[in-house]
């Protein structure tokens, strides 16, 4: 007996101290040092969103037609919830609870019927897991744990691409990766079909297709690679080899495109094998004197309506919009060649570009100054809107409130 109740002792000593520990967290967060935003230009603020507790987390977006603003209010490990704040309205509009998922999503999106997509990476494992939230809180459908999952269209509407990569190795025969993916409509999670497979050594080749592997597009739904050439029975040849595009879902080649250029081909395969980054984006070019927008590989220079000089390039954040619009922000060097020029250290603006789709010119829409010196922001823009979250200073996750401004100045 008195071992039991020792036992009883240390359990109840060890919640309260758990207790104790979170308390301490959540009361350190509301001291902890905020950056403050002291200038703008080009912009006005509309809204100032800040919880009553707690702070505003990471994940937060505009949804895809840019009228209403989901954020996630967390606080310290206890609670995660998504408010979901309508521009038009000024007011919050929902709440969903995402604590019987998780309290720490890493991703979120705004569904039909009020429903939320709330995504959580493992980084121990690299695999991501995520679930449809009711508005009730209660959680509905759950995808992964997968290597990657991303909400793609198909048909005009969203899905969700589950991709999956595993290493099997056949009695007597080298190892083969087998790559998957499965796609599930939204919000319901109902699967589209069947399971679409790539078997490939090692290196990415895969005899069954004559094809070489290079990266993967669309959701990792369509492999991009090299294509072995066929033969020709009138030339009684075989072709050059090809680009090609083969879509898992669909097994087939979907596009195949001539080499014309080795050197300029191989740029691109190389571009697009770049995992970590969308296809669709901004990047400082390799000489580091201008950017670049990549699509697909094929990078085209990019006009910026200011020097590109001024800036530092290190501090180019961009984000691409369902519409095609991309995005981007630099912040002014305060040292850049014009202002050693003059002897004078420039003011540290972060500045916001937009480059519309189709378009090689980004125009400066707005700019902001903090009072720490280079911005420790982070933001979302959308037509009219530009959503600016200033971060906490020594705390790795999110700030104490959200800055709504409408863009003023004309494209």
């Amino acid at each position: 007996m008195a071992r039991m109740r020792s036992l009883r002792s240390a359990v109840l000593a060890l919640w309260i101290c758990l207790g104790t520990a979170v308390a301490a967290r959540a009361d350190r967060i509301e001291t902890i040092k905020r950056v403050a935003i002291v200038e703008t230009s080009g912009c006005e603020a509309v809204a100032t969103i800040r919880p009553e507790r707690g702070f505003v987390d990471d994940a937060y977006d505009f949804d895809r037609d840019g009228r209403v603003l989901i954020y996630v209010n967390a606080d310290a490990a206890r609670t995660a919830r998504v408010v979901v704040w309508d521009l038009d309205q000024n007011k919050a509009r929902r709440t969903v609870d995402l604590s019987a998922f998780t309290r720490r999503p890493d991703r979120v999106e705004w569904l039909a019927g009020d429903r939320v997509l709330a995504f959580v990476r493992d980084a121990a494992q690299e695999t991501w897991t995520a679930a449809v939230i009711e508005p009730t809180g209660k959680v509905g459908k759950r995808f992964g744990p997968a290597a990657r999952l991303e909400t793609i269209e198909r048909g005009g509407k969203p899905v969700l691409a589950a991709y999956q990569v595993s290493a099997r190795r056949a009695r007597g025969a080298a190892r083969r990766l087998h790559h998957s993916v499965e796609l599930f409509a939204l919000p319901g999670g109902k699967r589209i079909g069947k399971r679409g497979t790539l078997v490939t050594d090692a290196d990415g080749h895969s005899p069954e297709l004559d094809f070489m592997l290079k990266g993967w597009r669309d959701g990792h739904t369509v492999a991009v690679g090299i294509k072995g050439g066929h033969w020709d029975r009138k030339e009684d040849q075989r072709t050059v080899d090809e680009e090609g595009w083969y879509d898992l879902t669909r097994r087939s080649f979907v596009n195949r495109i001539a080499i014309a250029e080795p050197v300029e081909h191989a740029r691109k395969m190389l571009r697009i094998a770049d995992d970590s980054a969308p296809s669709d984006r901004v990047a400082v070019s390799e000489a580091r004197t201008r950017l670049e927008h990549i699509a697909d590989g094929v990078a085209s220079r990019i006009e910026l309506s200011e020097p590109f000089d001024r800036y530092d390039p290190a501090t180019l954040v961009h984000q691409r919009r369902p519409d095609g619009t991309i995005w981007l922000s630099l912040v002014i060097d305060p040292v850049n060649p014009a202002a050693a020029k003059r002897k004078r250290a420039e003011p540290v603006w972060l500045d916001l570009f937009e480059l519309p789709a189709g378009a090689s010119r980004a125009i400066r829409r707005a700019r902001l100054r903090t009072d720490g010196g280079k911005p420790h922001v982070a933001w979302r823009a959308s037509g009219e809107w530009w959503a600016v979250l200033a971060r906490h200073v020594g705390f790795d996750r999110g700030g104490a409130e959200i800055v709504v401004y409408r863009l003023t100045s004309s494209r």
